[in-house]
């Protein structure tokens, strides 16, 4: 992940994300070492309006995980 560029990339070949797709990864390695509670996740990425919303986050991980395996978006 390229944070000043705001990009990402799986062997040499960039992978489009949208806002959130990046948002997520971001927040995470941002916090590197420490731990992020989903509902920490959900406020910081999607509002506090949605820290309820674990379900927000399984479909988000499965959209994103097929994206990076197909190695595009």
């Amino acid at each position: 992940m390229d944070f000043e560029c705001r990009a990402v990339s799986i062997d040499g070949k960039e992978v489009h994300l949208t806002p959130t797709e990046y948002a997520v990864p971001k927040d995470l390695a941002t916090n590197d070492g420490k731990v992020v509670t989903r509902t920490a996740l959900l406020r910081a990425v999607w509002r506090p309006a949605y820290e309820e919303e674990m379900h927000y986050l399984r479909v988000f991980h499965d959209h994103r995980q097929h994206k990076i395996e197909r190695g595009q978006g």
